[in-house]
């Protein structure tokens, strides 16, 4: 792999992390019957991964509805440990070869098994937060939100 290879993957990882966190975000606004969106949103545009996922959790048990399960907030703080390895220290841990790649197939290897996760983190995210999006901006609008 490449430097270039490299950078093009490293950014596509930390896309859908950011993704997954407005997904996250997107998810607590939604869920929110206290608060209009936009409120909802601006709430948690600071927080972090794990503060969501237990606002969201609080949500549920107040609400009794299942968004996520425990598994599945489990294995998205998983992946919030790995994002934080691929944000804060990859680039100081990595061994680069003299052509500017990763040098360890391990290290290559791991970018890209996270970089699936990470995808179809987001990808499940994004679906799961659609039915519970649609119905607050049903709310809010007082008419039907069109499918998207």
């Amino acid at each position: 792999m490449t430097l270039d290879e490299f950078r093009i993957k490293h950014s596509l990882l930390i896309e859908h992390y950011q993704h997954i966190e407005h997904n996250l975000e997107n998810t607590y606004a939604a869920l929110n019957d206290n608060k209009p969106f936009l409120k909802g949103m601006e709430d948690v545009e600071k927080d972090t991964i794990k503060r969501l996922i237990s606002r969201i959790r609080s949500l549920q048990k107040r609400k009794q509805v299942v968004v996520l399960t425990d598994d599945e907030c489990a294995r998205i703080e998983q992946v919030c440990a790995r994002r934080n390895y691929w944000i804060h220290e990859c680039y100081i841990e990595l061994v680069f070869d003299y052509g500017g790649g990763p040098k360890k197939s391990e290290d290559i290897e791991m970018l890209e098994n996270d970089l699936r996760e990470a995808e179809q983190i987001r990808n499940y995210l994004f679906e799961k937060k659609l039915p519970y999006l649609r119905k607050k901006i049903q709310e809010e609008l007082g008419k039907p939100a069109t499918k998207w």
